[in-house]
């Protein structure tokens, strides 16, 4: 359900303690009922470059540094159902183009004896026409995620916190609202674990 059309450039230096990927891909559309990719392009392009370096600091640690760039065109698309669902059927449903970019730091890891995963991202970029506004917006949004753990034995005790930024004024010309290139992501264990 994950793989899309796409090519990845990637390597690594000094013992593999820095790794480099690059990667493009053109999306798929998915299925309706499955969620499952279909045959037929979804008109939107994404690129990544990120790069990790282990031992960070401390051994036992990796920390990343990505850019994330999305090109959503301007198309309609129903679904299997006959419903709209590209633009969103909300306030003016025309075709625009949303362009994002991201850039963030996350780690991976262990610090002594706890455990950790962070993640902070930042959102810019411009939606042509949004469709709550009525106009076209500049996309600026921020993400922070920390996952801390113990282990004692055989018990894992474990703490999380997720912060998005959201949006008090949809209507004026700036989108704070942090959304995720894919839909479907997933925090704290995975979409059938807590």
């Amino acid at each position: 359900s994950d793989s899309n059309l796409g090519a990845r450039l990637f390597g690594n230096a000094s013992n593999n303690r820095w790794q480099y990927n690059a990667a493009y891909f053109d999306l798929l559309e998915k299925d309706t009922n499955s969620d499952l990719n279909t045959f037929e392009k979804r008109e939107q392009k994404v690129a990544i470059a990120n790069v990790f370096r282990q031992d960070f600091l401390v051994p036992g640690y990796t920390l990343s540094a990505s850019f994330h760039y999305s090109k959503d065109e301007p198309n309609f698309h129903y679904d299997k159902n006959g419903i709209l669902t590209r633009p969103a059927p909300v306030g003016l449903p025309e075709p625009h183009e949303i362009v994002s970019k991201y850039v963030g730091v996350a780690g991976d890891g262990h610090v002594g004896r706890l455990n950790l995963s962070n993640a902070f991202y930042y959102a810019f970029g411009r939606d042509e026409l949004n469709v709550v506004a009525g106009k076209g917006v500049d996309i600026r949004a921020w993400l922070g995620a920390l996952e801390a753990s113990v282990d004692h034995d055989w018990l894992r005790v474990r703490v999380s916190g997720f912060w998005a930024s959201g949006d008090g004024d949809p209507g004026d010309e700036k989108a704070k609202g942090f959304d995720s290139i894919y839909d479907n992501p997933n925090f704290a264990g995975g979409p059938f674990s807590f």
